[in-house]
């Protein structure tokens, strides 16, 4: 399975590590809005992935995109000329190249003429995700605002398929209400692939929800696919044919990243025809989240039940323990992470 998530963390340095740590999902690829970050250097390491494009926050307090790629994956960094907040690559999945586009929209008046510029800029198989801050009550809603009709508008006459299912993603801190406002659209062709979730476990000490796009096969292994290569019942003798038929020096242009790119996939995909997978002998993993300690996770958990009770009952002393915990939560994970470093650096 072959997966993307999108979320709103609201400071990547603040939640991003709490996600990592917790969730049971280990997507592909994760496309972050509202990183907070102000350049390249201020965007931290997370381990087992690499940062393969972001856009830095503007003159607001906020703001800031980001595309995090697992290591092995093959990808494309692609430009998009926007005066909303994007980061965009191109990745090939099932011999298809689909371009990923991660929005960040916190503009008041976003009209027609915006998403279009976006749209023209976009070749082919396509995924637009991101927090675009429009409300219409056509993906669950309760009322429709200016922003949501363009963007609705917008809809209706593209070959674009909305799939979001009416689930709320951002969650109002003041009422705990459910709002859907993070959005995810793709090509008709592209729709069929696509199963599209929300993770209502955690927001992870953001105010949004993480947003789960899985396709429905995977045609490259990673690190952390189930299967992996059986290399002594490969049929070389098969594979260096077809190697020999397919690649060419025809596939070498000037741009090196669109040569390795592309020599990349036509590899991985002769070897998926050539060299037949076995299940992973699953050995003992390193943390990925080397400072995490049972107290956080006992924190994160004692706060999300402590959000579920107070969005059950509605009751302001819920809200008040909530809000405490919440506070508490972030108080833990910040010290284990001081008292690991600190003990790194004083070694």
């Amino acid at each position: 399975m072959f997966s993307i998530v999108h979320w709103n963390c609201r400071g990547i340095h603040n939640n991003a590590a709490e996600y990592i740590a917790m969730s049971q999902i280990k997507p592909d690829i994760i496309c972050f809005q509202e990183t907070w970050c102000k350049n390249e250097q201020d965007h931290p390491h997370v381990m087992g992935y690499k940062i393969a494009d972001f856009s830095v926050r503007n003159t607001k307090s906020h703001g800031g995109t980001a595309i995090y790629v697992r290591e092995n994956l093959p990808y494309l960094k692609k430009n998009i000329d926007s005066n909303l907040e994007i980061s965009c690559i191109k990745f090939n999945f099932d011999n298809n190249d689909i371009t990923l586009v991660n929005l960040y929209d916190t503009e008041s008046d976003t009209k027609l003429p915006q998403y279009n510029n976006i749209f023209d800029q976009i070749e082919g198989k396509f995924l637009l995700c991101g927090d675009f801050n429009a409300h219409h009550t056509m993906w669950g809603g309760k009322h429709t605002d200016t922003k949501g009709r363009e963007l609705f508008s917008f809809l209706e006459y593209k070959d674009i398929v909305l799939l979001n299912d009416g689930t709320g993603t951002r969650c109002n801190p003041s009422t705990l209400e459910l709002a859907p406002i993070d959005l995810s659209f793709c090509n008709s062709s592209l729709a069929s692939k696509i199963t599209w979730s929300v993770d209502l476990t955690s927001s992870y000490g953001s105010d949004h929800h993480v947003v789960n796009i899985n396709f429905s096969h995977k045609q490259i292994l990673t690190d952390d696919s189930e299967s992996v290569y059986n290399y002594k019942k490969a049929d070389w003798e098969a594979f260096s044919s077809k190697c020999n038929e397919h690649l060419s020096p025809d596939m070498i242009s000037d741009n090196i990243e669109e040569t390795c790119s592309r020599l990349t996939n036509k590899i991985l995909q002769i070897a998926g025809e050539c060299i037949p997978v076995k299940l992973k002998n699953n050995k003992p993993k390193k943390p990925q989240v080397p400072w995490w300690t049972p107290e956080c996770t006992k924190s994160v958990k004692e706060r999300n039940i402590c959000k579920n009770r107070a969005q059950h009952t509605g009751f302001g002393t819920d809200f008040t323990i909530y809000r405490e915990k919440e506070r508490a939560c972030r108080k833990t994970i910040k010290a284990a992470q001081a008292m690991y470093w600190r003990a790194i650096v004083t070694r």
